[in-house]
C-alpha cells in the first residue's frame, strides 16, 4: 500500500456547480483514521443520527408517489436530526433517489445547512475513474467527471451521483466487482456509533429499501447493535430481501427454511444463515411498507420511533427525551415521552433547547409548567451571556460586541458579574436603572433593592420632584430569557417566551425599543442586511403591542388607559406609554387608545368640550373659572382596586375614573387646583407670557435701545423696559437649566440627554446670543450689539412655531415644512458645486488680479447666488466702455472722474456671457426645479404618515407642560428661590443631626 493519489475536489461536467469532495481509500484503512479526515479536513460536523441507505441498485421501482414521500421524510429526518445519510454512492436505484432528494433540498439551503451525503462506493467500479487521479500535487488542481459517457456497462461500473456531497472510494485491487466496499463501509459506520454528539452517543440506523444479498448482509451487521429499519414496499411478491424479512418475521414464524427464500431466488445457506440470525433478534427490526398510504407520510417519525424503543432507551423516559432534543423532533417527545403519567426532569431538555435556539421545545416544556426558577436561578441566566457558540451564532454578533464594549475587552468579553448585561440592557432599552447598577454589584441577582432604597429624579415643576420608590423586586427568569432571546435575535424563541409572559403589552413594546436600538447600531457598525432583519423583527412586535392594544382598548377603554400609565418595575419603573415613546413607535402612540388617553390628561379634569377662549379669559381672571369652566366629579368613595391601579396621573386628578360610583361636585378650592394643575391651562399662560416676551424683546431693539457713551450712568441708559428684558431672558435660562434630568450623574449624560430634544436647541441659541448682545452693550459702537439682539429676537419668534403642534390643521404642516428645511440643506451640496465653479470663473475672466479679497469672494459668492432670483449683472457680463463714455457726458466731470477712482471697470471677455447662460440654465430652470421636485416627493410621501408624527409630537408637547409648572415666566424666579431656601435650609438640619 502507498499513499493515495486520488482526492480533492471532483467538478460533475454537465452540471450546473455541481462540485464534492472525494478520496480513494485502501479496504484495510483504519476507521478513525477516515472519522479524523471527514471531521478535520472536509469540516463535517459530528452528526448526532447515521442513516446508512441500502437497497436496490439495479431494477428498482416505486411509484410516483412513494418516491415523493421517501425523499420529503427521509431529508426532513436528516435535516431536524443532523444527520449524516450514508449510501453506495453510485447513480443507480434508491442511492440515485437519496441524492435526488439531497438536491431538492439544497436548492433552498446554503451550504453550512446542506445534509451531508456520503457516497461509499468500490473504485474499481466508478466509470471515468482515470480522471480522479491527480497528475501533480499542485493544491488547486480539481478533477473533471463526465456524467454523460457514451458508453456504460451496467454490470460492471456505474457513474458516482452527482447529489452526493462527499465520496469515500475503497480500493481492494478489484475490478469490476460490486460490494467490496461494504465491509469497510461497516466498520466506519459502527466507529461512528460509538462516537458522543454532546452528552448523546451517535445512533445508526440501517434503511434497507428493497435490495440484494448485500443488504442482507449489511442489515445482520448492524442488527447486532443498533436498530434497523427496513422500508418495503412493491407491487409484486417478493421483489427484495426487504420484502423478505418482512414476511419472515411474522410473529408467527421463528426460523426460515432454504423453500421459502427458493422461491425467488436458488437457496444458497449463506443467505439462510444470514436471515436466521437477523430473525433471532428479529425485535430489532422494524417494518416499514411504503405503500401503506398512511405509513409513507409518516417514514421518519417511524424510524426515530424505532431507535427510541431500542432495548437502551425503552425503559428510560429521560434519555428519550435527551434524544429527542437532539434530533429537534418535539413531535416525537409530545407524543411518545411527555405523557401525562410520566415525571421527566426537565431541566437539562430546558438549557439545551434554550442555547441550540429550539422553540418547539421550549414552548413544549412551557405547556407542560416547567418552573423556570429552578431551572434558571441568576448563576445559570449569566452562564448563557458566556456560551460563546450562543453569541456567535448570528453572522454580525451583536450581541457579542456589545459586550466586548461594555466588559472592556476586545478578545474575550467578561460577563462575572451582572453589571455588564444590565449595561447592555440600559444601552439598548434606555431605562432607568437603580443606583446599584452604577457600582460593582451583583445585588440585583442575589436579592433584588433594599425596600428603603428610593431613586429620585426631579422634572420641571415648581416646588417638588417626583418620587420613584423602588419596590423590592422578584427575580423574573421568563423575562430574563425573553431579553437574552431578543439580544440574540431569535425570533421564534422570543415569540414562544413572550406569549408566556404575563404583561405581553410592555414586553412587546420593550422589545421593539430594543430591536430599534440594536438595528441602529448595526447599521453603524455598517452590516445593512442585519440592520433590516432586527428592524423587520421590531415591527412584528410593533404589530403584536398594538394588537394587544386594540383588543383590551375594545374590551375596556378605562382599564386599557390605566394599562398604559402603570408603572412595571421590571422594566426601569416606566410606564408602557413611556417606553412607547423611548423606542419611537409612531403607530403605537397614534392608536386611538392612546390619543383618546391624552386628550384626557390634557384637559385634566376639565370636561373634554371646554372651549379655547373660556380657559384663557379664566386663566387670566381666576374668579371667571366659576362661572365658565364645567368639571368632571370626582367619586365618593374609590374602591381599593381603583387606587392599586392608578397611576400617577389619577392620583393628581388628572383623569376622572368612572367604576359605577357616585359623583359629588367640586369645591371651589378643588375646581380652582384642578384648573391650574391642567397642561392645557399650563400651556396657555406659558403662551401669553411668551407673547408678551415678544412684544417687550421687539418694543426695546425698536424704540428703546440707545448707545452707551463714556460718562453716562447705567441708569440713564437702560430703560426700565430693557432692565425687565434681561431680567426675563435671565429666568428663561434657569428654566431652560431645571429641565436638565438630575437623574442622571455624568455631566455629559445629562447635557447628552437635554439636547436629544430639538427644541432645547433652539431655546438655548438665542439666549447665547442675546447674552453676547448685551456683552457688547457697552461698546461704543452699539451696532454690532443691535445685530446679536435682532438675530435672538428671530429665533425666539421661531420657536413660537411649537404652539401649533396643538392643533391639528397645523401641526403636520410643520412637521413638512421641517422634513423640506433637510431636503433644502441636500440641495445646497449640488447648489454650491455650480455657483463657485461659476463664481471663480467669472471673477477670474472679468476682474483678473483682484487685490480687494473681500471683493473678490462677493464676486464669487454673492454674485452668481443672487443671479438666480434674477439679478444678473448684465452691465458687468456684456461690458461696453463705450456706453460707458457716453454716460459720462450726461453727468458732472467731478462725478465722473470720482466713480471710476473707486470701481474697477470688468475686462472684456466673450465667454462670460457663455458660461451665465449655462449658469443660469443649470441652476435657474434644473436645479431650482429639482428642489421643487423634492418638495413635492416629501410632502406626498409625508401625507400617509405625517398625522402619526404629528400625533407622537403631540404627546412630546403635552409632557413637557404636564410636568411644568403653571406659574409663568418671569414669576417662576420665586419658585425657583423658593426650593433653593428649601434646599439649604434641609441641608442645614441634616448638618445638624
Amino acid at each position: 500500500e502507498k499513499a493515495t493519489d486520488a482526492f480533492g475536489e471532483l467538478n460533475f461536467m454537465g452540471a450546473k456547480n455541481k462540485y464534492a469532495k472525494y478520496i480513494r481509500l485502501s479496504d484495510k484503512t483504519e476507521p478513525s483514521h477516515i472519522y479524523d479526515h471527514l471531521v478535520e479536513e472536509w469540516g463535517l460536523n459530528p452528526p448526532n443520527l447515521i442513516i446508512s441507505v441500502t437497497g436496490g441498485a439495479s431494477n428498482f421501482s416505486m411509484q410516483s408517489r412513494l418516491t415523493k414521500e421517501f425523499r420529503r421524510s427521509l431529508i426532513k429526518l436528516a435535516e431536524s436530526t443532523r444527520a449524516w445519510i450514508v449510501t453506495g454512492g453510485t447513480n443507480t436505484g434508491v442511492m440515485k433517489h437519496v441524492g435526488k432528494a439531497v438536491n431538492e433540498h439544497s436548492a433552498v439551503k446554503s451550504s453550512s445547512e446542506k445534509v451531508v451525503t456520503l457516497g461509499i462506493a468500490t473504485w474499481g467500479i466508478v466509470k471515468n475513474r482515470k480522471n480522479l487521479i491527480r497528475p501533480s500535487n499542485d493544491p488547486e488542481w480539481q478533477a473533471e467527471y463526465n456524467i454523460n459517457p457514451e458508453t456504460i456497462n451496467p454490470k460492471t461500473e456505474s457513474l458516482l451521483d452527482l447529489n452526493h456531497s462527499h465520496f469515500i472510494l475503497v480500493d481492494d485491487g478489484s475490478k469490476n466487482k460490486f460490494g467490496k466496499e461494504i465491509e469497510l463501509r461497516t466498520k466506519l459506520e459502527a466507529f461512528i456509533a460509538s462516537k458522543h454528539s454532546g452528552n448523546e452517543k451517535v445512533l445508526l440506523v440501517a434503511l434497507i429499501v428493497q435490495g440484494g444479498p448485500g443488504s442482507l448482509n449489511v442489515s445482520q451487521t448492524n442488527v447486532d447493535s443498533i436498530a434497523s429499519m427496513h422500508a418495503g414496499g412493491s407491487s409484486c411478491r417478493f421483489c427484495g430481501w426487504a420484502d423478505i424479512l418482512a414476511n419472515i418475521t411474522n410473529p408467527l414464524i421463528t426460523s426460515v427454511d432454504e423453500a421459502r427464500i427458493r422461491e425467488l431466488h436458488e437457496g444458497f445457506s449463506q443467505w439462510t444463515q444470514t436471515a436466521n440470525e437477523c430473525i433471532a433478534m428479529k425485535d430489532m427490526l422494524n417494518i416499514y411498507r411504503l405503500d401503506s398510504s398512511v405509513d409513507a407520510q409518516n417514514l421518519d417519525v417511524a424510524i426515530l420511533q424505532a431507535l427510541l424503543s431500542g432495548v437502551n432507551y425503552s425503559s428510560n423516559p429521560e434519555e428519550k427525551l435527551n434524544l429527542s432534543v437532539a434530533w429537534n423532533r418535539s413531535d416525537l417527545a409530545r407524543s411518545s415521552i411527555l405523557t401525562d403519567d410520566t415525571y421527566i426532569r426537565l431541566n437539562a431538555p430546558f438549557i439545551t433547547a434554550m442555547k441550540e435556539d429550539k422553540h418547539e421545545f421550549v414552548k413544549l416544556f412551557l405547556n407542560h409548567g416547567v418552573d423556570l426558577s429552578t431551572i434558571f436561578p441568576p448563576d445559570e441566566i449569566l452562564s448563557l451571556y458566556k456560551d460563546k457558540k450562543m453569541l456567535e451564532e448570528k453572522k454580525e454578533k451583536i450581541l457579542l460586541y456589545l459586550l466586548e464594549k461594555y466588559s472592556g475587552s476586545d478578545k474575550q468579553p467578561n460577563v462575572e458579574n451582572t453589571l455588564t448585561v444590565y449595561f447592555i440592557i440600559k444601552n439598548v432599552l434606555n431605562i432607568l436603572q437603580p443606583k446599584h447598577f452604577h457600582q460593582q454589584s451583583d445585588e440585583m441577582f442575589n436579592g433584588g433593592l433594599k425596600k428603603s432604597q428610593q431613586y429620585v429624579f426631579t422634572f420641571s415643576m415648581t416646588n417638588k420632584c417626583f418620587e420613584i420608590t423602588f419596590l423590592q423586586l422578584s427575580y423574573d427568569p421568563l423575562k430574563e430569557l425573553f431579553q437574552l432571546c431578543i439580544l440574540l435575535n431569535r425570533r421564534e424563541m422570543s415569540f414562544v417566551l413572550w406569549e408566556s409572559m404575563k404583561e405581553k403589552l410592555s414586553a412587546a413594546i420593550a422589545a421593539t425599543k430594543m430591536l430599534k436600538s440594536m438595528a441602529k447600531k448595526a447599521e453603524d457598525k455598517e452590516t445593512v442586511s442585519e440592520s433590516d432583519d432586527l428592524q423587520c423583527h421590531a415591527d412584528d412586535y410593533e404589530a403584536h403591542s398594538i394588537g394587544i392594544l386594540s383588543e383590551c382598548y375594545n374590551e375596556n377603554e378605562e382599564k386599557t388607559g390605566n394599562l398604559l400609565l402603570r408603572r412595571l418595575p421590571k422594566w426601569g419603573n416606566l410606564t408602557p406609554l413611556q417606553i412607547a415613546v423611548n423606542a419611537k413607535d409612531r403607530a403605537f402612540v397614534s392608536h386611538p387608545a392612546v390619543q383618546i388617553l391624552l386628550s384626557q390628561i390634557w384637559k385634566g379634569q376639565l370636561m373634554e368640550n371646554t372651549h379655547t377662549l373660556k380657559i384663557i379669559f379664566s386663566a387670566l381672571c381666576f374668579p371667571l373659572i366659576f362661572f365658565l369652566i364645567s368639571f368632571n366629579g370626582l367619586s365618593k368613595e374609590p374602591t381599593t382596586d381603583d387606587l392599586s391601579s392608578s397611576s400617577d396621573l389619577q392620583e393628581k386628578g388628572l383623569i376622572s375614573k368612572e367604576n359605577g360610583s357616585t359623583k359629588r361636585s367640586l369645591y371651589k378650592r378643588e375646581k380652582f387646583m384642578y384648573f391650574y394643575r391642567a397642561p392645557v391651562v399650563t400651556f396657555w399662560l406659558h403662551v401669553l407670557s411668551y407673547l408678551v416676551f415678544l412684544i417687550l424683546f421687539a418694543y426695546v431693539i425698536l424704540f428703546n435701545f440707545h448707545p452707551f457713551t463714556p460718562g453716562d450712568s447705567l441708569v440713564s441708559v437702560i430703560s426700565p423696559a430693557e432692565f425687565l428684558l434681561w431680567a426675563w431672558v435671565g429666568v428663561l435660562m434657569l428654566d431652560e437649566i431645571y429641565e436638565v434630568s438630575p437623574s442622571l450623574k455624568s455631566l455629559a449624560g445629562k447635557i447628552r440627554t437635554w439636547f436629544a430634544i430639538h427644541w432645547n436647541k433652539l431655546d438655548m441659541l438665542p439666549i447665547i446670543l442675546f447674552f453676547i448682545g448685551i456683552g457688547l452693550r457697552f461698546q461704543p459702537d452699539i451696532q454690532v450689539s443691535r445685530t446679536f439682539l435682532a438675530v435672538s429676537f428671530m429665533v425666539y419668534c421661531w420657536r413660537i412655531l411649537n404652539i401649533f403642534v396643538v392643533y391639528k390643521a397645523l401641526g403636520p404642516k410643520l412637521i413638512m415644512v421641517g422634513k423640506m428645511i433637510k431636503d433644502m440643506l441636500f440641495f445646497l451640496f449640488i447648489l454650491i458645486v455650480f455657483l463657485v465653479s461659476y463664481g471663480v470663473a467669472s471673477q477670474a475672466l472679468l476682474y483678473p488680479n483682484e487685490t480687494d479679497v473681500g471683493k473678490a469672494i462677493q464676486g464669487v459668492l454673492s454674485k452668481p447666488y443672487w443671479q438666480i432670483y434674477g439679478e444678473l449683472f448684465l452691465s458687468e457680463i456684456h461690458f461696453d466702455p463705450g456706453n460707458l463714455l457716453a454716460k459720462a457726458f450726461n453727468i458732472p466731470l467731478i462725478v465722473f472722474v470720482f466713480s471710476a477712482g473707486q470701481r474697477r471697470c470688468p475686462e472684456i471677455n466673450r465667454l462670460v456671457p457663455v458660461l451665465s447662460a449655462l449658469y443660469m440654465l443649470l441652476a435657474s430652470v434644473l436645479l431650482l426645479n429639482l428642489l421643487i421636485a423634492m418638495f413635492s416627493y416629501t410632502f406626498e410621501s409625508l401625507t400617509q404618515n405625517t398625522y402619526n408624527l404629528y400625533k407622537f409630537q403631540r404627546y412630546e408637547l403635552l409632557e413637557a407642560y404636564y410636568f411644568r409648572s403653571s406659574i409663568m415666566t418671569p414669576f417662576s424666579i420665586f419658585s425657583y428661590i423658593y426650593q433653593l431656601c428649601h434646599y439649604v435650609l434641609t441641608g442645614c438640619k441634616k448638618t445638624e443631626k
